[in-house]
């Protein structure tokens, strides 16, 4: 990590906060953008690049919302989640942004998703296709199988990319599910956390934190640690929280003592099933808050099970 202005930069800051911003100026328009502010730009200049590229991470981010909205609405109405794979697929979809919402989907319904961009037919009628797919399911092979009604294909067993005929839809679709049928055993739908130790909420203070993050830079092949809080008492309502109400804001304690701050994004369903007084187990991974100098530690939640 590195220190910039008095603020301490590390992976989460270069991960989640810088990379996305950079990205998005590939996902819609062009990268060369990005790599003039971190090249042969001027301090004027960079900030000027800098200041658009926050704007194109935002349009990245209205327009991944519609897709994934519309996304949804066709899963909902064809009843693709019932399958063991999900393919979905129109015209005016951004191919830019097709892949993370080829993501989101596989987060919602822990089974492998393709996306597909949709040219209209004027324009040749081509999709343009990225996958994401779930541990044990090899989707770059899986893509060889069906290949035939591909125009190409490529990629690695958990992300790949393809283009399809708009003609051929249809029938890769019904292939491509097919294939996942017989290649998916139930069991690898059950999505899974892997907990590395249990946790007493005394015990989760800013040492251990910092202890914890000495184990990054994180990523898929070096996961944050995940903790396990058996038995934490809620002392409020869920209070929703977002733009859209989308995340949850919880405070929870055990045995009476300090009250902790624990957030749940994309977690607005549990809003309905808790109430204050519930005892719950929480899955966390604990972070420093900083808010106008003051540092307190909170708990981001991974997954809650109502204590029986």
């Amino acid at each position: 990590s590195a220190d910039l202005g008095g603020r301490k930069l590390d992976s989460y800051h270069v991960g989640f906060l810088l990379a996305p911003r950079l990205n998005a100026a590939g996902r819609m328009g062009h990268a060369g953008l990005a790599v003039e502010m971190l090249t042969s730009a001027d301090e004027a200049k960079a900030f000027e690049i800098a200041t658009y590229l926050e704007q194109q991470n935002k349009h990245r981010q209205q327009t991944e919302r519609g897709i994934l909205d519309a996304a949804l609405e066709q899963i909902d109405t064809l009843k693709l989640a019932e399958a063991r794979a999900i393919v979905v697929g129109d015209i005016g979809w951004h191919p830019g942004v097709i892949g993370i919402v080829a993501s989101r989907i596989v987060d919602r319904f822990h089974r492998p998703a393709i996306v597909i961009a949709m040219d209209a037919p004027a324009a040749g009628g081509l999709g343009h296709g990225s996958g994401r797919s779930i541990d044990g399911f090899h989707l770059s092979k899986a893509l060889v199988a069906v290949g035939h009604l591909l125009e190409s294909h490529g990629g690695h067993e958990m992300a790949a990319g393809l283009k399809v005929k708009g003609e051929n839809f249809a029938a890769f679709r019904d292939a491509f599910t097919a294939h996942a049928l017989d290649s998916i055993e139930e069991s690898m739908l059950v999505p899974e956390l892997r907990v590395d130790s249990d946790a007493e909420l005394a015990g989760i203070d800013e040492a251990l934190v910092n202890d914890l993050a000495r184990l990054g830079p994180f990523g898929r092949g070096n996961p944050k640690p995940l903790l396990r809080c058996r038995d934490v008492v809620l002392t409020a309502p869920p209070k929703r929280i977002g733009k859209t109400g989308d995340h949850l804001v919880l405070a929870v304690h055990k045995n009476g003592g300090k009250p902790m701050k624990a957030i749940a994004f994309g977690a607005a369903d549990w809003a309905d099933k808790l109430s204050e007084g519930d005892t719950v187990h929480l899955c966390v991974q604990p972070q420093i808050n900083e808010f106008n100098g003051w540092r307190s530690v909170e708990l981001e939640v991974k997954d809650l099970q109502i204590a029986k």
